[in-house]
């Protein structure tokens, strides 16, 4: 996928079809994309056994200069928390706010390259008390 033909939200999409595969072939089941909520977005929920993973999926060309994990400031970490917060408070899913599981905060760094992409997991980047 060139730079040049895309907008940025067709990229992102792109790179988060391809990192909820990418988990899903790990043993990870998806349970939400791009699920928002005021505070803020999370582009993938995902749990794996008892654990459940808040991802933060970056796509980048191979050309641009800032790293997918620098990528997540202290001000997205914030949003993702929130908005983590509301996750769990949402009566649609299953999970008791009051006894949440264990939780992660992940980053999927895909960088896309002349003959294809680069894929790597960044499990527990940051910790909140939830």
């Amino acid at each position: 996928m060139a730079k040049s033909r895309v907008n940025n939200r067709v990229f992102g999409n792109y790179g988060e079809d391809l990192a909820a595969e990418f988990l899903s072939s790990r043993g990870f089941k998806i349970i939400g994309r791009n699920l928002s909520y005021g505070p803020g977005e999370l582009d993938i929920v995902a749990q794996k056994g008892d654990e459940l993973h808040f991802i933060e999926v970056k796509t980048r060309f191979s050309d641009d200069f800032v790293s997918p994990l620098d990528a997540i400031t202290d001000k997205k970490q914030r949003k993702m928390l929130l908005a983590s917060e509301c996750f769990l408070m949402d009566s649609s899913n299953t999970f008791d706010p009051d006894d949440p599981p264990p939780c992660f905060f992940d980053v999927i760094a895909i960088e896309q390259k002349e003959g294809g992409e680069n894929i790597e997991l960044f499990e527990d980047v940051f910790q909140f008390e939830l």
